[in-house]
């Protein structure tokens, strides 16, 4: 995903990015939230902090701008009415352009003994079957970092090497922003080695609440295939981007799982998920 940097004398926009907090800095997030239905729609999101004087920015859908404001805030957070234009940016609306609408923000769970259309079983950190690497969290997925990850034992132990290790284990995430089309996924590798790099995976989706999700019968199997890493792209890298054509069916929540790994690992490692939207 390509990012474009505008300097101002306020601070710097960073275009396709979600911000790290950064007490220094007030910046602007540009968040595309498109969907089958409405694929101009952006939402500009203001974050202001430790200032009274910031960004913000307003759409405006008929000329398909965003512009940029410098704004002042009073002591409670409210925004003041005086607003200075300082900044427009012009946006082409491209179908072949994906982003991805999860993040670690969003709520996610590590389940295990579980393939397409079973109930779920929630994992839990440890060295143990049934666990997952005692310093992985499953929102080290969708963190934007190929370094962190997660490392799932499943079926097996921290000592035990197998070809079923790791298998029928996975991840279900609920965006925060709603329902989307999945066009396309990208996975990474992680970081200990190419054994645990899971090659065949299933992607489902749902629109249920939080408490039904672990059953099998809130999940509409989206994806069955290759994960994109036939081809070894070496530690913590993405493989192959796979598109998934033809796909109209929105959903807030998506559940990854892994049916075989590359090797005997001790455990199936991914450094990171891309779910994409165009």
């Amino acid at each position: 995903m390509s990012i474009a940097t505008v300097n101002t004398a306020f601070c710097d926009i960073y275009w396709e990015q979600t911000f790290v907090s950064n007490v220094t800095k007030s910046l602007i997030e540009i968040r595309q939230l498109s969907s089958s239905k409405d694929t101009t729609v952006i939402d500009c999101a203001l974050v202001c902090l430790n200032s009274i004087s910031c960004l913000t920015a307003i759409f405006n859908s008929l000329i398909n701008t965003c512009q940029m404001f410098n704004v002042r805030s009073n002591r409670s957070g409210q925004i003041l009415p005086s607003l200075i234009n300082i900044a427009t940016i012009v946006m082409h609306k491209d179908s072949s352009y994906s982003y991805s609408p999860i993040n670690s923000n969003d709520i996610s769970f590590v389940v295990w003994n579980v393939s397409a259309g079973q109930d779920s079983y929630i994992a839990s950190s440890g060295f143990d079957i049934g666990k997952y690497y005692y310093t992985s969290n499953p929102s080290f997925l969708f963190d934007g970092k190929t370094s962190t990850g997660l490392c799932s034992y499943g079926y097996c132990n921290a000592t035990y090497y197998d070809p079923i290790c790791g298998i029928n284990t996975g991840v279900y995430v609920t965006a925060r922003y709603g329902s989307f089309v999945l066009n396309g996924f990208s996975i990474a590798t992680g970081s200990w080695g190419s054994s645990r790099d899971p090659l065949v995976i299933t992607i489902e989706g749902s629109n249920q609440s939080e408490s039904s999700l672990i059953l099998g019968s809130s999940w509409t199997l989206t994806y069955n295939g290759t994960s994109g890493l036939d081809n070894y792209p070496g530690k913590s890298a993405f493989g192959t981007k796979q598109m998934i054509e033809n796909n109209t069916l929105e959903f807030s929540s998506y559940r990854i799982l892994v049916v075989k790994n590359r090797g005997s690992p001790t455990c199936s490692e991914i450094g990171e998920i891309e779910l994409l939207s165009h």
